[in-house]
């Protein structure tokens, strides 16, 4: 897990650019990425989550977009931070809602759930 960078202070992408990712990536380029690095079929990690294979693969091809709630948990069984994915929900859903020329920095505390 992603844990040597104040999460909390800069941007999602600026975060995994720093991380030498190339930025932007989408939330399902970085499930997928994280969850073949683990060696994790799709069949397991849907089934972990508790989410039907279909839509992890609709996930993993931006076809879909994860709530909160499933992010979180998609980040927690491959390994990727929280925080940072939760911070691209977030800032996804700000986007999608027509609100991307707003300053806004996003937050995630620890133990939220």
């Amino acid at each position: 897990m992603i844990t040597e960078y104040d999460e909390n202070a800069i941007s999602a992408q600026q975060l995994l650019k720093q991380l030498g990712m190339e930025a932007p990536l989408t939330i399902g380029e970085i499930i997928r990425t994280f969850r073949q690095s683990e060696e994790i079929t799709q069949k397991v990690l849907a089934n972990t989550v508790g989410i039907s294979v279909q839509r992890l693969n609709d996930y993993e091809h931006n076809r879909r977009f994860p709530s909160i709630t499933t992010a979180y948990q998609l980040a927690t069984a491959i390994g990727f931070s929280p925080n940072i994915l939760l911070k691209m929900v977030v800032e996804e859903q700000l986007k999608r809602t027509g609100c991307q020329n707003l300053n806004f920095q996003v937050t995630v505390t620890p133990n939220w759930v």
